[in-house]
């Protein structure tokens, strides 16, 4: 790979005569060292030098000339989305994987594990028809559970009262890290919050990954492309909604009952 690039900082600079590290030093002699920031113009694909060597080394070239070369220890996400996609990844990487296999636990539990949103304006009904349907898997033997926003920012987020940690998106992030848990168990977990908008949900299907992510939208002017949406009048009767979000379920082969082979 080949691109433009720039040092937009310079962080320490070795004498490579003497060993003496130069903190205010904004320029690199020949032979010197130096740990520095690089910004370039286009995406380029690397790993860090301590994971994969091969792929974690770089030269520097002026014109046709070879000015330098280097290794790369880390790097720096430039939005919120890429932060997050470094931390899941790192996540995935580390987690301890337990032996019992996805397809075990859905063969067992007779579903799929799942995350459903239930999404939509204040007052349209979300509430009852997410305590509905867990309900009404659990009596049809799935292993369901309601992960209310409210409870887990009684919880794991109740230190976001504190300006320093109430960061962007950090309510859904841990929302997101906690459901990661219950759908690792192989439940079908339901969710719902007022404070749902897309970039929410972009969020908790990244932190989800590789388990489904459902959204069931009440009305009609809260999401883009919601997998199903109910009118107000059906999310009114809960019984009859939930009867229509499992059959939904059913078609996507999340819900497969208790009698289906691998």
């Amino acid at each position: 790979q080949e691109v433009e690039c720039e040092v937009v900082e310079f962080k320490k600079a070795i004498d490579a005569s003497t060993l003496e590290t130069l903190t205010n030093q904004d320029y690199i002699a020949k032979n010197d060292v130096a740990e520095l920031t690089l910004r370039t113009r286009n995406p380029v694909a690397f790993d860090l030098f301590g994971s994969i060597a091969t792929t974690g080394r770089f030269v520097l070239v002026d014109e046709y000339d070879v000015c330098g070369g280097g290794i790369i220890t880390t790097y720096t996400p430039t939005t919120k989305s890429d932060k997050l996609r470094d931390e899941v990844r790192t996540r995935d990487f580390n987690w301890i994987k337990s032996e019992i296999k996805p397809e075990e636990r859905a063969y067992r539990n007779g579903h799929r594990a799942a995350l459903i949103l239930i999404t939509g304006d204040p007052g349209t009904g979300k509430g009852p028809l997410a305590r509905s349907l867990e309900h009404s898997l659990f009596q049809n033997n799935f292993q369901s559970y309601l992960l209310d926003r409210r409870n887990v920012n009684l919880g794991v987020g109740a230190d976001l009262d504190d300006p320093k940690n109430s960061g962007e998106g950090e309510s859904a992030r841990r929302l997101g890290e906690v459901a990661k848990l219950f759908l690792d168990a192989g439940h079908v977990v339901i969710s719902t919050s007022n404070a749902f908008h897309q970039e929410d949900q972009a969020d908790l299907k990244l932190l989800a990954n590789p388990y489904q992510v459902v959204e069931i939208q009440v009305g009609n002017q809260s999401s883009d492309e919601p997998d199903l949406v109910l009118s107000l009048d059906e999310a009114q009767n809960a019984k009859e909604a939930s009867t229509k979000i499992q059959s939904f379920l059913k078609e996507k082969k999340i819900l497969m009952g208790h009698n289906y082979s691998i």
